[in-house]
């Protein structure tokens, strides 16, 4: 199968994240595309026109300030094959304080007693460990996404990764995708660090939900 590793990121890429990705244990025939830009939703849309055109089956988004091991594409390429999920991502996490997953059990729009409609979104930090299950959206910094889909909301919405009213690219994507019947999942046995001043992975996040208990 065909898979474009698609990195949207800045002038200057960080060497932790060049070790992970010199360490990505690849199978598929894949083709690694960077593409530099400040508009992260523009470089995504870039990046998934690039991967039609080369007629991949899947993109994986991996963004260029995070940490993975050498098995993470494989495994998610297991999931979708596997399971026929069309969106999976691996487990993120925020790098500033308080520390979140990126990924959410609730992502819609709301209406308050005055009628006002207004985005609504309740991370998932409570998931399920070391476990594959559904989510309503996730961020894109570790994710793979089956082409088909995303031809799908480009059929139907236009470019995929521009921003909806009030959310980022990455769950105006994930909106639309369901509705239009591909459900996001998460794979939480699939580790990824974020790198800030400091690594943010699934051990820091824990303890801070300790300390905050």
């Amino acid at each position: 199968m065909k898979v474009m590793i698609a990195i949207p990121c800045m002038d200057m890429i960080d060497t932790a994240f060049v070790q992970s990705l010199m360490g990505l244990d690849i199978d598929a025939e894949v083709r690694i595309k960077f593409l530099p830009g400040s508009l992260v939703y523009d470089s995504r849309n870039q990046l998934t026109e690039i991967a039609r055109a080369s007629e991949c089956e899947y993109i994986f988004f991996i963004d260029s300030d995070m940490t993975f091991q050498g098995d993470t594409l494989k495994r998610l390429l297991e999931d979708a094959e596997q399971k026929n999920l069309d969106i999976v991502t691996g487990l993120c996490f925020t790098r500033r304080p308080p520390i979140r997953t990126a990924i959410f059990k609730k992502c819609e729009y709301s209406t308050d007693k005055d009628g006002q409609i207004f985005p609504d979104a309740e991370n998932y930090n409570d998931y399920p460990k070391d476990a594959l299950f559904p989510v309503e959206a996730c961020g894109m910094a570790c994710c793979l996404i089956r082409m088909s889909c995303v031809d799908d909301v480009l059929k139907h919405y236009g470019l995929p990764f521009s921003p909806a009213q009030g959310w980022g690219e990455d769950l105006s994507f994930c909106i639309r995708a369901r509705e239009l019947g591909h459900q996001p999942y998460c794979d939480s046995r699939i580790k990824v660090g974020h790198i800030g001043k400091m690594v943010v992975n699934e051990e820091m996040f824990l303890r801070g939900q300790d300390n905050a208990e």
